[in-house]
């Protein structure tokens, strides 16, 4: 199959939108702010696209930002928000939307000293260097309950959050090492300090958090965890500062007193949860199976956080104390699902039922895939009586981890929590314990579980996720997959199902309407395997387009047919090798998908027909034709992926120069059954390729045109300085001869006014005081002259140093862009179109 064509490394280094982080990672309702976005091969960026309609996004004049808008409507909540750009759809990051005020922290606050003050409910950005901390101060009164909530791992940041409270001393009060939520009462009237550090003082761009000093209402567990779809009953909420709550009796977490409040919740009915977990909580891989939905308390003191309400298939039954021997068991009646808490440390839980013989239950456990530290164990026994009346316990079974893991090292879905079919081979009594094997170490009252014991409903679950191909068998790196398709590309997706209660049907994917220009080979995930692979394929022609797309599965199970949509997952970030980082992932709200129009595949392989007839024992000569771009000319080795009955099946050799080729398939030696099987003909070539050369053109253009404007400029500097100096000597010499001419006018006067009566001089004193006054003008109109010739200069000098520096900003982006578009050799996966082969039933095959 195609993960053993694929089966270890180094990804095809042609570029996709690789989005690391948001900045800030969220904001206000009804606000209008700028975000900062980093990752790699963002280039040409057009906008972002949210997974809420309410939010929206505008491309600014720098590359990496961008002008959020979050309407006055929208819901507080996590949302997802991914980049469009010339490569594509970006993966998802987290994008949190509320109602409290927002900052953006200064970066300076790294000391105690500079600490940056903080007012109760507002929410601060941030994010952390290496080797730094983050330091704020606050002001409260005696007795004030204040939870520190800091908000980084659900925010697909890699912050480990630690928090440190101090008073005005300096003198350490508090801390939190795990969870990033401090909940610190004041004890006296004052200032305090509050320091945030990463847990191993790790730091960079993706060590970004949210942090709130918050007196709203905080959930921490909702008990029972499950309700039945479609009812409305009582919950106990347990949290803290909850209007009208109340303490609750011996139950603190991190020794932090609770309080309960009694809520009705009407749960929705289910007919959506087959196909997608609409939530913007964190959850990671083993919990993709579950069903429901979040909840969030709303009152006068603001909105709650949300946490996952999920489906119980079952009716709910509440754990009873005592249980906690096995004398002690509590009587139940299958089929019920049973709620219960891991607490307090050592607790162990006794439940007993009757069985027929014959009769078959589902045992599961759910507890760490709820998302909680846990290490759930089960044990059932028959429980007999002797002839003196004593009772017998015989162990039936004993279940610990379910250790599969149908999503390899991209998408580990190893659970603690154990599941298992049991058949009751004779009638009697029989009796469960169920405990947590780190419950000797770690103790919380949040720390629930659900014990389903029901009757078998096989079904399925499905995730969707882009895996980049692996190309190198021994490589431990595993990088981020963006699905994006490039004009006449194909690409695979994993498909991955969860099978519930014995389904081991096969199940037939498909994509519901498709966009123009893609097409989507009808996969298939086999009978008794849990995962498979669905091709996509974009046409030669294929416009720009990116959006979500619905992938399905459906299958038959008994006289039910099953549909279910696949729900979209992601891995967080690269990983150059596993021996030092192990691989994080988590599901998505949707399967996001593009194709551009701005680059066509480097080789791509079409078939002659898109499906191919013969009978069980048949052979088939498949013609396949080979259009190669640009620098990738090197011959190639192609296998049959996507079907494991072809995994033995030889490459076939493609020479560098050959256009055409036959793929020869001989059916009596594949087996393949009779249907409509898909595949691909996949393998890897190198060649040289150029990124974005277009953008190379534009910055070599944009250079050429900035020095020219820069050279015109400074022509004009010069031509304004020697204007400037010519204007500043007419100046000089204007008011030297202003200055000689009302000498020359003064001692005529003074002449004058000695001699009154000589009316020669009275003559030549006029004509000298018109002379000093014309000069006296002249040099007047000169000094304007020179005045504007010097603020001609001045200007032109400061045109003319934005031109330069713009000059050399363009000419540096000209570089970078140029030796970026350089041919540079890569290794890339190649897969042709999808192959259609339908197998004829024998009879048909025979009539034929």
């Amino acid at each position: 199959g195609l993960a053993d064509a694929m089966p270890g490394g180094a990804r095809a280094q042609l570029p996709v939108a690789r989005l690391v982080s948001l900045f800030p990672p969220g904001g206000r309702i009804g606000t209008t702010f700028e975000v900062t976005a980093s990752g790699t091969d963002l280039d040409e960026p057009s906008g972002l696209r949210f997974t809420h309609p309410s939010l929206s996004a505008v491309a600014r004049d720098e590359a990496d930002k961008f002008t959020i808008t979050i309407a006055s409507n929208t819901p507080p909540g996590v949302y997802e928000a991914r980049l469009a750009g010339r490569f594509g759809l970006s993966n998802p990051r987290a994008f949190v939307v509320d109602d409290r005020p927002e900052i953006v922290a200064p970066q300076t606050n790294t000391s105690a000293a500079s600490a940056l003050e903080l007012s109760l409910d507002t929410t601060v950005n941030s994010r952390l260097s290496p080797n730094s901390v983050a330091w704020f101060k606050f002001n409260a009164k005696k007795g004030r309950r204040i939870l520190m909530e800091c908000l980084a791992e659900s925010l697909d940041s890699r912050l480990d959050a630690a928090l440190v409270v101090t008073d005005a001393s300096g003198r350490e009060l508090e801390r939190q090492r795990q969870g990033g939520l401090l909940d610190f009462t004041a004890p006296a009237d004052g200032g305090y300090g509050l320091k945030v550090a990463d847990f191993l003082y790790r730091g960079g761009g993706d060590y970004f958090y949210r942090l709130t000093l918050s007196t709203r209402p905080r959930l921490d567990f909702i008990f029972p965890p499950a309700g039945l779809p479609g009812t409305k009953t009582n919950f106990t909420l347990y949290g803290r500062n909850l209007p009208g709550g109340q303490p609750v009796r011996g139950q603190t977490m991190d020794g932090k007193r609770l309080e309960q409040l009694t809520v009705e919740i009407a749960f929705p009915t289910n007919e959506s949860a087959p196909r997608r977990l609409d939530t913007g909580l964190l959850v990671r891989p083993a919990g993709a199976v579950l069903d429901g939905f979040e909840y969030q308390l709303k009152t006068t003191q603001g909105v709650s956080n949300p946490l996952l309400l999920t489906f119980a298939s079952a009716p709910v039954v509440l754990e009873q104390e005592p249980n906690d021997q096995p004398a002690q068991a509590q009587k139940i009646t299958p089929p019920c699902e049973i709620a219960g808490q891991f607490y307090p440390a050592n607790e162990q839980d006794w439940f007993t039922f009757e069985a027929k013989r014959g009769d078959v239950y589902w045992l599961e456990v759910f507890s760490h895939r709820l998302g909680l530290p846990t290490d759930p164990f089960l044990l059932l026994q028959r429980v007999t009586k002797n002839g003196e009346g004593a009772e017998q316990a015989a162990d039936v079974l004993e279940l610990y981890d379910n250790d599969t893991n149908i999503g390899d090292r991209e998408f580990n879905t190893a659970s603690r929590d154990p599941a298992v079919r049991f058949e009751a081979k004779e009638d009697g009594v029989y009796r469960l314990q169920v405990r947590d094997l780190f419950n000797r170490t770690q103790s919380s009252p949040c720390h629930v579980y659900r014990l389903a014991i029901r009757k078998a409903s096989p079904d399925f679950r499905l995730v969707a996720l882009s895996v980049p191909p692996k190309l190198k068998a021994d490589a431990k790196n595993v990088d981020l997959g963006v699905p994006l398709l490039r004009r006449g590309e194909t690409i695979a997706v994993r498909v991955m199902a969860f099978r519930r209660d014995g389904f081991d049907g096969a199940m037939e994917l498909s994509v519901e309407d498709p966009p123009p220009g893609l097409a989507a080979s009808a996969g298939r995930i086999e009978a008794g395997k849990n995962s498979g692979w669905l091709f996509l394929a974009a046409s030669a022609d294929a416009p720009a387009w990116a959006g979500t797309l619905k992938i399905v599965g459906r299958a038959r199970s008994g006289e039910s047919d099953l549909v279910r949509e696949a729900r979209g997952a992601v891995q967080l970030f690269s990983v150059a090798t596993t021996d030092t980082e192990r691989p994080e992932s988590r599901l998505t709200r949707e399967f996001a998908c593009a194709l551009t129009d701005q680059e066509s595949a480097p080789i791509s392989i079409a078939v002659g027909s898109k499906v191919f007839e013969t009978g069980a024992t048949g052979k088939l000569s498949i013609p396949i034709q080979i259009t190669r771009r640009g620098d990738f000319t090197a011959a190639l080795k192609l296998k049959a992926t996507g079907l494991s009955a072809l995994d033995s099946l030889k490459e076939l050799d493609v020479d560098g120069k050959a256009t055409n080729a036959t793929f020869e398939l001989d059916l009596e030696k594949a087996k393949l059954p009779p249907g409509t099987h898909w595949l691909c003909l996949q393998g890897q070539t190198t060649g040289k390729y150029r990124h974005n050369p277009e953008a190379a053109d534009r910055a070599a253009a944009a250079a050429k045109e900035a020095e020219k404007i820069a050279n015109e400029l400074a022509a004009t500097v010069k031509k304004a300085a020697g204007e400037s100096e010519q204007a500043t000597k007419n100046a000089m010499e204007a008011g030297a001869a202003a200055k000689a001419a009302m000498e020359k006018f003064t001692a005529a006067r003074d002449a004058a006014e000695k001699l009154p009566a000589d009316q020669k001089l009275a003559g030549v004193r006029e004509e000298l005081q018109m002379a000093a006054t014309a000069a006296a003008e002249k040099a007047k109109a000169v000094s304007e002259t020179k005045t504007a010739a010097e603020k001609v200069k001045a200007d032109a000098e400061v045109k003319s140093k934005e031109a330069q520096s713009r000059k050399e900003t363009t000419a540096a982006r000209a570089k970078e862009t140029a030796e970026k578009a350089k041919p540079k050799e890569v290794t890339i996966a190649v897969y042709s179109a999808p192959i259609g082969i339908k197998v004829r039933a024998a009879e048909q095959a025979k009539a034929k």
